[in-house]
């Protein structure tokens, strides 16, 4: 081969492992930034958020870096073949030295995917009959309640009246609604949801328990709980589950009332705002005796 054809190849060479080395430390940096992951987390390499555009991205990454892999290959071979001086077949290892190095940094510093951790549920359930009544509540709660207000024991038996008042059969003391806190390994739904600036996160409760059928003392509860853990959030992603909740929190009361509302949110915070599908929610009606509850969970 001729000095210009041995030229050709070793620059086609170190043009392929700049892209190889560019490409793999991209991915690392990606991953150790601090990316959002989306809804269960990400994997393989790189690791992506799960949302329709970086899936694409990746499935990208992923051709582009083993054809890049495949052609670092065979020129290396050829190299081997063309040159034989020692310094230039060490030389060709260069590039797969750095990428051993950048793998280990990863490993040693990038934060492996992990199942979502949930903190504490914190529902509060109010009951509004047509008339004073004597109303039993029962909960099936996948998970360790660890705190209730008034006490559970097996059970909440409460004198309920149509203005919200409850009157808990245990020590005969008023309540506003009954409150359960709880922990649980329930795996949340992130595919849909609203992605909320924390100083905006105010008026789009407002906007949106008001539209789903809490009436204002019942949402104006909600954020005044809430408000204080999203609003410092560079961004919150904001979903309003329904079977994922409803399923590991079963309540069973008696009489069975006429229409029943359960709003529980479950939200991750987030460093930087991500396109997403914006969820669909639906209006409640209330007719007869009406249950309503609220709650909330944040999804580290």
């Amino acid at each position: 081969m001729d000095k210009s054809g041995k030229s050709g190849i070793l620059f086609a060479w170190i043009l392929v492992s700049i892209f190889v080395i560019v490409i793999y430390f991209y991915s690392f940096a990606w991953n150790i930034n601090g990316v959002d992951y989306g809804s269960r987390g990400g994997g393989g390499f790189p690791y992506v958020p799960s949302t329709s555009i970086w899936a694409v991205h990746s499935l990208f990454f992923h051709i582009t870096f083993a054809f890049l892999i495949l052609f670092y290959i065979v020129l290396s071979i050829m190299i081997f073949g063309i040159y034989k001086r020692i310094f230039m077949r060490i030389f060709v290892f260069l590039p797969l030295i750095i990428i051993i190095v950048i793998f280990f940094i990863n490993i040693v510093n990038a934060k492996p995917p992990a199942n979502d951790i949930t903190i504490p549920d914190k529902p509060v359930i109010y009951l509004y009959p047509q008339e004073e009544t004597q109303v039993s509540v029962k909960l099936d709660f996948d998970g360790i309640l660890t705190c209730t207000y008034p006490a559970y024991n097996n059970g909440w038996n409460v004198e309920a009246y149509p203005d919200g008042t409850i009157i808990n059969d245990a020590d005969n003391q008023k309540y506003s609604y009954l409150f359960w806190e709880g922990e649980s390994n329930t795996q949340y739904d992130f595919s849909k949801g609203f992605v909320v600036a924390g100083a905006d996160t105010t008026s789009f409760l407002q906007q949106k328990l008001s539209y789903m059928g809490l009436m204002p003392k019942e949402y104006n509860e909600f954020i005044v709980y809430w408000l204080p853990q999203m609003q410092n959030n560079a961004y919150n992603l904001i979903t309003f589950q329904g079977a994922d909740y409803t399923n590991s929190a079963k309540l069973d009361i008696s009489p069975t009332p006429d229409s029943v509302l359960r709003v529980f949110m479950a939200y991750k915070p987030l460093k930087e705002k991500i396109s997403l599908q914006e969820e669909p929610l639906q209006p409640f009606v209330r007719k007869g005796f009406t249950v309503v509850e609220w709650g909330g969970t944040e999804v580290k």
